[in-house]
């Protein structure tokens, strides 16, 4: 008998696995045809997502399982940079007990989500794990436990929360799987991807890097609107962190490059959010807060969208509104680079709201990020300044000092705003800026 591996049939769906037979024949004489077998797309992360297994003792719960995993797989389609497979194929293995590598093999896939369900009364229990396709090494777990007031929002936040976990996830492991390679050597994607991980160091010497990063990945592959969205942010953290009188500059430039990545790609989520930034930054903060939205409504699990609609929110003065959407980041993605920012951000909201305790105490987890940049600490010694607490004020302004010697109440002034126009409101930097100088900040 020979393996054929998993072929197609026109009135059936998804692949099944093919033997074949012949009287007299053995195996070594009808060996399997390897190439028939999907391969691997290595330049981008692929995925299936097995069907999720019902531990519950009522059969009936079946189905419950079945809609997770639809739900779970049509949720993560919509990362775009993401390979899926479709649900046809993911269920020829329901009811099968299988070896990951084999599905992965027989798919096509470097990744494996699988998972299960455990209902009991109200209460549902899910679990899901991430599997490596070469290796079947486990890669992240997680377990979720609801109450099951409505089945279609639970599995639709619970497939959310997922997606917005594991879609990291694999950029870092993809990511190490580069290391110690130069982008001589790589594709436009992996080259792509090397630029992501020197952009969330968030310095300049490795901004500058992952914008060089970026145009090479834009060279290799002109309609990669990806890269044209990840080089808009990148002049926009550059913007932050370099020289303040280019920053009129870096917004025009990161507004070209956004409008370009989405007439490359007007359903890519990230291209959406580098023009919503650039838009916010830029003098134009409803426009932006629009282009944010249409990146959540392509992708609602997208959690730096939901962080970028927040810090928009907080710009236009709606820091209530600003703080939900950046709790929604945190519920997302965990474990997300941005973490530090996404801290610093609801300081920076706390303080607009008056909560000045509130403010110091995130500004101060902000701080525990190892990528975490000197805007905390500002926001931290504004925050003690605002409550007069003065010893504290002055330990906060020794770190701000030494991580920004030139710092000034005139330059805290100048870091809210891009050219000509102010991030946030006049009142609101007046403010901040005064008590800045209450902490300790030199004139």
């Amino acid at each position: 008998m020979g393996d054929l591996g998993c072929k197609t049939f026109a009135d059936i769906p998804g692949p099944l696995h093919v033997w074949c037979w012949q009287p007299g024949a053995t195996r070594e004489e009808s060996p399997a045809p390897k190439q028939n077998r999907p391969r691997p797309d290595m330049k981008r992360p692929s995925i299936a997502v097995l069907p999720f297994v019902n531990l519950s003792s009522v059969d009936e719960q079946e189905h419950f399982s079945d809609g997770f995993t639809e739900e779970l797989i049509s949720t993560l389609a919509r990362c775009r940079w993401l390979r899926v497979v479709a649900r046809n194929s993911s269920f020829t293995f329901k009811g099968v007990t299988v070896d990951v590598r084999k599905v992965a093999s027989d798919l096509g896939v470097k990744y494996v989500i699988e998972g299960s369900i455990r209902r009991a009364a109200n209460r549902v229990r899910i679990t899901a794990q991430l599997l490596s396709g070469e290796t079947g090494m486990l890669l992240w777990a997680e377990r979720y436990d609801r109450m099951l007031d409505d089945v279609f929002v639970l599995q639709d936040e619970i497939a959310g929360q997922i997606t917005g976990t594991v879609e990291p996830e694999l950029g870092f492991i993809e990511f190490a799987a580069l290391r110690g390679q130069s982008a001589t050597d790589m594709d436009a994607w992996n080259i792509y991807l090397k630029g992501l991980w020197h952009l969330y160091k968030f310095d300049l010497e490795n901004l500058r890097i992952s914008k060089e990063l970026f145009e090479r990945a834009i060279d290799l592959e002109p309609a990669f609107a990806q890269a044209y969205a990840r080089l808009a942010y990148v002049h926009i953290q550059l913007g932050w962190y370099g020289p303040l009188e280019e920053r009129g500059d870096r917004i025009a430039d990161a507004t070209a490059l956004a409008e370009r990545a989405t007439a490359l790609d007007d359903r890519e989520p990230a291209a959406h959010l580098a023009l919503g930034r650039a838009r916010a930054l830029g003098g134009q903060p409803e426009r932006g807060i629009e282009h944010l939205r249409n990146a959540l409504r392509l992708v609602p699990s997208f959690a730096q969208g939901h962080f970028a609609l927040g810090q928009a929110l907080c710009y236009v003065g709606r820091p209530e509104e600003g703080i939900t959407a950046i709790n929604e980041a945190f519920r997302l993605s965990p474990r997300d680079p941005h973490l530090w920012t996404f801290h610093n951000m609801v300081a920076i909201a706390q303080y607009q709201a008056g909560r000045f305790a509130q403010a110091a105490e995130a500004a101060r987890t902000s701080l525990l990020k190892e990528n975490a940049t000197f805007w905390p600490v500002m926001v931290l010694a504004a925050s003690l300044g605002a409550q007069e607490r003065k010893g504290e004020a002055r330990a906060a302004v020794a770190e701000l000092l030494r991580r920004r010697p030139d710092m000034t109440a005139k330059t805290a002034r100048a870091e809210f705003y891009f050219g000509s126009v102010p991030a946030m409101s006049e009142k609101f930097i007046d403010r901040f800026v005064s008590d800045l100088h209450r902490a300790g900040v030199p004139d």
